[in-house]
């Protein structure tokens, strides 16, 4: 295979060249599964290169060594089916973290995908008829040209078996995992929010629901809870449809907006509330109630597939519909102290059961075994 003029730092020829499309390195949810599946793939015998903004990933990743070409096309930009089939090199291998790619050959011997919902092609996502159209010709696309398919869930591989049936049998599930290092109880750490508060996690997307939380909150505070909502997460560029309702509620002081928190600040808002609410309509995998989990915070979620999976038994499940249901679940995690203690110890254990340990050799078994004759058949 012609290497060109590509090297890595020290100038030396790698036996083989991974080719990661790396545009999203410092984004929150998918920035994270990123970062941790460039630590797992780096090995001594491959050449990484990286597409993206060269000082985005020198930020994000200041110890791994790669080859960055740049790349500042947004993701779902329709110019990018050409671009990356100009961009990326010969290699042994071309990983995109998320759904992006191109049907135009690209100069890969293999390709793999990471899929982390199919929030496009559902029914919650309501988008128009053009944004429907051109996702799922995205997703189709990026389905048809992978050799292998990874979910973050069963769930997630579900929707995508039924909607490309053709394709399923190259679907594999690699769960997410919760960084022990970042997100461990640290309540002895100073608080960011005085008095007692619930949280929220995520952003103003439709999707997250947030109404049914605030609208829950209201109502504890009726019978004299005395709590306050906490929203962690970006707050601005959505269409959500309550502008006015927020600004009341931030007026008296029922709300509290913590913008986007680096870990160890997150880290500590789950340790300090008192529960985490989380009532999306829709998720992949669901970060957030792991993370609180890892923290010791109880967590009162959405009765949803995805976080059925990803919660176990360690959480309490809400009709996210309803803000009366919201609200009992929560006064149940306030009131019962046993019920509380047992949700937080069961919430350690389900935490711990997603380990990076076991994402590291799930995400190597599968990248790496295209490196090797032994495990060239994975694909097929």
């Amino acid at each position: 295979m012609d290497r060109g003029e590509l090297r890595d730092e020290v100038g030396e020829a790698k036996r083989y060249r991974l080719v990661v499309d790396a545009r999203m390195i410092d984004a929150s949810g998918i920035g994270r599964y990123l970062r941790a599946a460039l630590e797992a793939l780096v090995r001594e015998d491959i050449e990484l290169v990286l597409l993206g903004e060269a000082e985005a990933i020198r930020r994000s990743c200041p110890a791994i060594v790669a080859r960055v070409l740049e790349f500042r096309l947004s993701i779902y930009d329709p110019r990018e089916h050409v671009a990356l089939a100009r961009l990326v090199p010969d290699c042994e291998v071309f990983f995109s973290p998320h759904v992006t790619t191109t049907r135009l050959k690209v100069r890969a011997r293999k390709r793999v995908l990471t899929v982390h919902d199919a929030y496009h092609l559902s029914s919650a996502s309501n988008f128009g008829l053009l944004k429907r159209w051109y996702s799922r010709f995205v997703y189709s696309s990026a389905l048809k040209t992978s050799d292998v398919v990874m979910t973050v869930s069963e769930f997630t591989k579900e929707e995508l078996a039924r909607e490309y049936p053709d394709h399923a049998q190259r679907i594999r599930v690699v769960p997410n995992f919760v960084d022990r290092k970042l997100f461990y109880p640290d309540s002895e750490a100073p608080r960011s929010i005085e008095g007692d508060y619930l949280l929220f996690v995520g952003n103003l997307k439709p999707h997250k629901n947030i109404g049914i939380a605030l609208e829950a909150v209201q109502l504890l505070e009726a019978e004299g809870k005395g709590l306050r909502i906490a929203v962690a997460g970006a707050d601005r560029g959505f269409i959500h449809g309550l502008g006015g309702e927020l600004v009341r509620l931030r007026k008296e002081k029922l709300l509290v907006f913590i913008g986007q928190p680096k870990d160890a600040e997150l880290r500590r808002l789950y340790s300090h509330a008192r529960a985490l609410v989380f009532p999306s309509l829709y998720e992949g995998f669901g970060y957030p109630p792991l993370e609180a989990m890892a923290c010791g915070c109880p967590v009162v979620c959405s009765n949803i597939p995805a976080l059925r999976e990803t919660c176990g038994s360690a959480a309490s499940f809400r009709d996210p519909r309803s803000a009366a249901d919201f609200a009992r679940g929560i006064a149940e995690v306030l009131e019962d102290s046993l019920s509380r203690d047992s949700m937080i110890e069961a919430g350690r254990r389900r935490a711990a059961s997603f380990s990076k340990d076991g994402f590291t050799a799930a995400i190597r078994s599968v990248v790496w075994g295209f490196l090797t004759e032994e495990l060239r058949s994975y694909s097929r």
